[in-house]
């Protein structure tokens, strides 16, 4: 059991790596979708721009094509196209009939070896359609825009125009190249702030961990309490230090119990060794020699008195023992307090001190008779042994209680006796002898019997004697 309490939790999350990479996720997925938003939105932007160039330079193309009769294409120099960091395109552009053949062409067509790509869409241009298409002139991406048209002769007729894409493609890619190194510096600058969080977070629990681990509960220098570092934390350490000043309380009460188990243990074997004594001195003294049947008698009867006194006292300590445990049984039922009372009267009044009883006629509560006489029994015995000349007991019903006193008149109690009365083993000092005195179990019988039915008992003293209250809850 202790190699599990004193073994270290095996920690299965490291928190700092978690929120690093929680932080840098989370910025790296913004940035990527960041970038590829702005990405495509450029990429698009710039091919419609450029489909729209496409759009205005073949309606020139077309309009301009039968403006003299007959179908030719206009040589143009270089122009500036509507992208921006663009400085010139060439144009592509010719003329075919429905049955494929060119009518008219730039120079650049005519000059060119291979054009792929158009005759996909050529179709649909006849048809009236203005079509867009990828194509490759020579190897190279273009552009064309198809549109459809009526010949000079009403034959349909479609006008090609092209531009190639790879200054589009170029400012694209540099695009792209922009965001990349834009989300690599974001990214590099989230990492490092990132960092600074964790150690701002996870240092002051580093801190309070210390502070845990170096606490000791048990040390009269454990401080009062624990300070959270954050306020969220302070459910968290407000837990702990509920937890410590129990922990506090327990050792307390444990080592309260322990001095009082040892306390009570010494007091025990202190009374326990005084009858045994008395009782191995009778006998060894009756066997050094032989005696007359007289002395053997009265050696015996010494003895059998010391065996009584161990007997009783054995039987008390069971008694207080049961009640530490909560096992001390209370047996209720119907009693005749007034006929208990008079039979605990005569059993344990002595000569030379008047004894006298005032209960109201015919007094009955639910109780336990065995143990309430054997708390009226201490009680009585305590009285007779303090008293001058005189003991009353009485009894009486006060507010669903059953109330019963001893009174004696003799010498008042001092407030630290009286406070320390009903612990165990607790004489006076003018009753410290054991010829006397008992043997300062009886008062903590009493209370046991009182708790165990719910009541309690006191003491209460003045310069006219000293009064136990025993008050038991009467049963409704």
């Amino acid at each position: 059991m202790s190699s599990n309490l004193n073994r270290k939790p095996r920690a299965t999350v490291n928190l700092r790596r978690r929120l690093l990479g929680l932080t840098i996720g989370l910025a790296a997925a913004t940035v990527l979708l960041s970038g590829l938003a702005v990405f495509t939105i450029a990429a698009r932007s710039l091919g419609r721009n450029l489909d729209a160039s496409l759009i205005q330079i073949a309606k020139t193309e077309i309009a301009s094509a039968t403006d003299t009769g007959t179908l030719h294409v206009h040589e143009t120099g270089a122009r500036t196209l509507v992208v921006s960091g663009v400085t010139g395109y060439e144009k592509f552009v010719w003329l075919e009939n429905d049955q494929g053949r060119i009518l008219a062409a730039s120079a650049n067509v005519r000059a060119s070896r291979s054009i792929v790509g158009v005759d996909e869409v050529k179709r649909r241009a006849l048809k009236g359609e203005t079509t867009f298409a990828d194509v490759e002139i020579d190897g190279r991406q273009a552009r064309a825009v198809l549109t459809g048209f009526s010949n000079t002769d009403g034959t349909p007729a479609v006008g090609v125009v092209c531009i190639p894409s790879g200054v589009v493609t170029d400012v694209v890619t540099q695009i792209g190249e922009v965001i990349v190194l834009v989300g690599l510096v974001c990214i590099a600058a989230v990492t490092v702030i990132a960092l600074l969080l964790t150690r701002i977070i996870s240092d002051p629990i580093e801190g309070l961990a210390h502070q845990v681990s170096t606490l000791n509960p048990a040390s009269v220098d454990t401080p009062a309490s624990i300070e959270a570092p954050y306020v969220e934390m302070a459910p968290l350490t407000a837990a702990f230090n509920g937890l410590v000043e129990r922990v506090q309380n327990l050792i307390g009460e444990r080592e309260s119990t322990i001095a009082r188990q040892r306390r009570f243990v010494a007091d025990t074997s202190h009374e326990l060794r005084t009858p045994v004594s008395n009782l191995q001195g009778t006998l060894e003294v009756a066997l050094r020699r032989e005696r007359t049947e007289g002395e053997y008698r009265k050696a015996l009867q010494t003895s059998l008195g010391e065996v009584h006194r161990l007997t009783r006292l054995v039987e008390d300590l069971l008694e207080l023992a049961k009640s530490d445990e909560a096992a001390l049984e209370i047996r209720k039922s119907p009693t005749r307090i007034d006929t208990l009372l008079r039979e605990s009267l005569d059993a344990c009044r002595i000569d030379g001190v008047d004894a006298e009883l005032d209960v109201p006629g015919a007094l009955e509560e639910s109780v336990d008779p065995i143990r309430v006489r054997q708390a009226v029994d201490n009680l009585l015995r305590n009285a007779f042994l303090h008293a001058s000349t005189r003991v009353v007991l009485s009894a009486h019903a006060e507010e669903g209680a059953l109330v019963i006193t001893v009174w004696n008149d003799g010498p008042p109690i001092s407030p630290e006796d009286a406070a320390a009365i009903f612990e165990r083993f607790h004489r006076l000092d003018h009753s410290r002898a054991r010829d006397t005195g008992g043997s300062g179990l009886g008062l903590a019988i009493v209370k046991a019997i009182a708790e165990g039915h719910g009541g309690s008992v006191s003491i209460a003293g003045d310069s006219m004697g000293t009064a136990f209250e025993l008050r038991l809850p009467a049963d409704p």
